[in-house]
C-alpha cells in the first residue's frame, strides 16, 4: 500500500507565507493589508486578486501584479521560512510507518532543491521514502494546476501504483488520484476550504490530517 501526500497545505502550514508574499505587495502600492484570517479565508474561497487587490485599498489592476508576485516568490528562500509542520503530521506519517506503509511526497513545486531541503530541515526524512518533484525532469511539460499534468508525471517518474492513495488540499490533487485511478483525500487544512474541495467529489474529506488514521483503519482491508 501507498500514501502519496501533496506538501503545501498538506503536510506544511503555507498561510504566513502566502500572508506574507500579499503584505509586501500591498505595502509596495500604498495598500492596506487585510488581517491574516480574512485574506486566508478570501484565499481559500478562490477570490479573486483582482477582488483582494479593490479589498486592500488598492486597484482592481494590481490583480494580475499580485497573481505574478506571488509566483515568483512563493518558493522563495526567505518566505519558506514561514513555513511551518502541521501539529498532526509527524502522528499520522509515524502511523503509517508502523502499518508498514509506504510514504511518499508528491510536489509540483518547480524548485526540487529547496523542496528536498525542507522536507529534511523540518524532520521529515526519516518518514518519507520519496519525494517526487516532476519540475525536475519534465520543466517546460508540466503545466501549474492541470490534473492531467499531474498525473501524467506520476506515470513518467515511476511513482506508479495501482494501489495508492492521494491526499492533497486542492482539486488539482483529487483529479489527479481520480485520473490514476486512486483512491482520494481532501484535507481542509491548506488553499482550499470544504466548498471548493466538495465540488471535485474526493472520497474522502477530512478536516485535520489526523482524521485520515480513524479512516485508514476502517477501511484499511479496502485500500490493500
Amino acid at each position: 500500500m501507498t500514501v502519496f501526500f501533496d506538501f503545501d497545505g498538506t503536510l506544511i502550514d503555507v498561510k504566513l507565507k502566502y500572508f506574507n508574499i500579499y503584505i509586501d505587495f500591498v505595502r509596495k502600492y500604498n495598500g492596506i493589508a487585510l488581517d491574516v484570517n480574512r485574506f486566508w479565508t478570501l484565499k481559500r474561497s478562490m477570490t479573486t486578486n483582482d477582488v483582494i487587490c479593490i479589498n486592500s485599498g488598492i486597484s482592481a489592476l494590481f490583480g494580475e501584479q499580485l497573481k505574478e508576485f506571488t509566483r515568483q516568490n512563493i518558493e522563495n528562500l526567505n518566505y519558506l521560512a514561514y513555513d511551518s509542520l502541521f501539529d498532526d503530521a509527524v502522528e499520522v506519517l509515524t502511523y503509517l510507518r508502523k502499518k508498514n506503509t509506504t510514504v511518499n511526497v508528491i510536489s509540483m513545486r518547480r524548485n526540487h532543491v529547496n523542496l528536498r531541503n525542507q522536507v529534511a530541515n523540518i524532520g521529515l526524512s526519516n518518514y518519507i521514502d520519496q519525494v517526487y518533484a516532476p519540475h525536475e525532469l519534465l520543466g517546460k511539460n508540466i503545466i501549474e494546476g492541470d490534473p492531467l499534468s499531474k498525473s501524467h508525471a506520476i506515470r513518467s517518474l515511476g511513482a506508479y501504483n495501482n494501489k495508492a492513495i492521494l491526499i492533497g488540499d486542492t482539486g488539482t490533487d483529487v483529479k489527479s488520484a481520480r485520473h490514476l485511478g486512486w483512491q482520494s483525500v481532501g484535507v481542509l487544512t491548506g488553499l482550499r476550504n470544504r466548498d471548493e474541495i466538495e465540488r471535485y467529489q474526493p472520497d474522502f474529506i477530512i478536516e485535520r490530517l489526523n482524521d485520515f488514521i480513524s479512516i485508514y483503519e476502517k477501511y484499511e482491508h479496502t485500500f490493500c
